[in-house]
C-alpha cells in the first residue's frame, strides 16, 4: 500500500508505537528512502504521541551518510525500538538495524557487512582528503557494529574487509540479530487519507473527488488498522451518517453493513494490486529500452527498476538526461576513422576508473566518453 508515499508510518493507539517500513535503496535522490523524508515522517509520528518504533528493513543499503542521519532520527523515540528484517539487510542498511534495541529476522534473511565505498577525482590533495573521509566512515561503522555484537573491533574490521555475508542463523550466532521469527508480527497500515489516495488511483475523477471530500471526516469516523493482516473498521452510533457516505462512495447502498464495506475495499485493493503489477511491467520494459539504447547496462537493471518503481516520472526524467555510452577508442579516433578492434570498451565510470591510464586520458581531455559516463553515474555533468 501507498507505494508512492515516502515510508509507511502508522500510530498504534494502544501502545503509542510508530511502524516504519524501509524498502529498497537508501539514497539522497530516492523519493522514498532519504533522511529528509524520514525526518518529516518521524516528526509526524512523535507529534502524534508515538514513543516506540517498529522498523521493518528490506534493503541492500546505499548512501552511508543518509543512513547515519536516519539512525540519528530513530534515537528520538524514547521508548522501545524494535527492528524486523525481511529478505535482505546489507551495507548501509545494517547501520539502521544496529540502532535498534532488538532485531528479529526471517529464516531466509541475508545480512551483509563490508567497507564503505566512495569515488573521488582531482589531484593528490583531493585523494588524500577522500582517503580520510573513507577511513572515518569505516571506523564509525565498525564501532557501531562492535557495540551491537559485543565482538572485538579487530574482528569486526576483518569481516568488513572481507565483505562478509550471514544467514539468519549465523547472524543470530554472531549477535547481529536477537532471534529468528516465522512471520512479521505486525501488518502495515496508513492513515485513512493515505489509504484512499492509493485506492482511488485506478478510478474515475468523480469517485476521486468524492473520496477526497470525505478524508477529513473519515479520519474522525473510521479507524483502520492492520494486525496479522486483519483489517478492522469501527464506527459508533454518532457516525452512522458518515458510514452511509462511505458506503455510497464505494458504490454501495446506504444500508451496507461493515462486511459489505470491507468486501468493497478488498476488491479495490485487489484491483490496485493488479494496477501495481502493470506498473512494474511498464518500468521493466522502459529499462529494457534504456539498455537497448546504450543508456544503461544489464548489470544496472535492478538499480534503474528500483528507481522506476519508486517514481516512473523520476526514472523517465533521469533517462532523458543520459546519453548513449561510447567506447574510449571511438571517442579518441578521428572523425570517420574506425577504432581498433582490440580497444577496450568502458560501459561504466567504475570500469573506466579501474584503468588508470585511460581514466586520466579521458578526464584530462574532457572527452565525450568521460562526460557521458560521469553523468550516467552521478546524474549531472562534471565540473572542471
Amino acid at each position: 500500500m501507498a507505494k508512492n508515499i515516502p515510508y509507511v508510518v502508522m500510530q498504534a493507539t494502544d501502545s503509542r508505537t510508530a511502524y516504519i517500513v524501509i524498502q529498497g535503496d537508501i539514497s539522497w535522490w530516492s523519493e522514498m528512502n532519504n533522511s529528509d523524508a524520514f525526518t518529516r515522517k518521524i516528526d509526524e509520528a512523535i507529534t502524534a504521541g508515538c514513543v516506540n518504533v517498529n522498523l521493518y528493513i528490506n534493503s541492500g543499503g546505499g548512501d552511508t551518510h543518509q543512513a547515519n542521519e536516519m539512525c540519528n532520527q530513530l534515537t528520538r523515540f524514547k521508548g522501545k525500538k524494535i527492528g524486523y528484517i525481511g529478505a535482505l539487510c546489507a551495507s548501509a542498511a545494517t547501520l539502521l538495524a544496529c540502532t535498534m534495541d532488538e532485531v528479529y529476522a526471517m529464516p531466509n534473511t541475508l545480512y551483509m557487512v563490508h567497507n564503505p565505498c566512495l569515488m573521488a577525482y582531482g589531484g593528490l590533495k583531493e585523494f588524500e582528503s577522500a582517503k580520510q573521509l573513507w577511513q572515518i566512515t569505516k571506523d564509525n561503522a565498525a564501532e557501531l557494529y562492535a557495540k551491537k555484537t559485543g565482538k572485538p573491533l579487530n574482528q569486526i574490521i576483518a569481516m568488513m574487509d572481507a565483505e562478509t555475508w550471514f544467514s539468519a542463523k549465523s547472524a543470530k550466532e554472531y549477535g547481529w540479530i536477537t532471534d529468528i521469527i516465522d512471520a512479521i508480527p505486525f501488518g502495515v497500515s496508513e492513515d485513512p487519507a493515505a489509504i484512499l489516495e492509493e485506492l482511488y488511483k485506478p478510478y474515475s475523477e468523480a469517485i476521486k473527488e468524492q473520496l477526497t471530500s470525505m478524508q477529513s471526516k473519515l479520519t474522525a469516523s473510521v479507524t483502520m488498522y492492520s494486525v496479522n493482516n486483519q483489517v478492522t473498521i469501527t464506527t459508533d452510533n454518532n457516525n452512522n451518517m458518515e458510514g452511509k457516505k462511505i458506503a455510497v462512495a464505494l458504490g454501495l447502498a446506504e444500508t451496507a453493513d461493515e462486511n459489505a464495506i470491507m468486501a468493497a475495499i478488498a476488491g479495490m485493493k485487489s484491483q490496485n494490486e493488479n494496477f501495481a503489477t502493470m506498473q512494474r511491467e511498464q518500468v521493466k520494459q522502459y529499462v529494457t529500452s534504456m539498455i537497448a539504447s546504450g543508456k544503461a547496462t544489464e548489470a544496472e537493471r535492478q538499480h534503474w527498476e528500483s528507481l522506476g518503481n519508486a517514481s516512473m516520472t523520476l526514472l523517465q526524467s533521469t533517462a532523458e538526461k543520459l546519453t548513449a555510452r561510447m567506447s574510449a577508442s571511438r571517442t579518441i579516433t578521428p572523425s570517420g576513422g574506425t577504432p581498433p578492434a582490440d580497444e577496450k570498451e568502458y560501459k561504466t565510470l567504475i570500469e573506466l576508473m579501474a584503468d588508470g591510464e585511460a581514466f586520466d586520458r579521458e578526464r584530462n581531455g574532457k572527452t565525450q566518453l568521460y562526460m557521458s559516463l560521469y553523468k550516467a553515474h552521478y546524474g549531472f555533468e562534471p565540473k572542471f
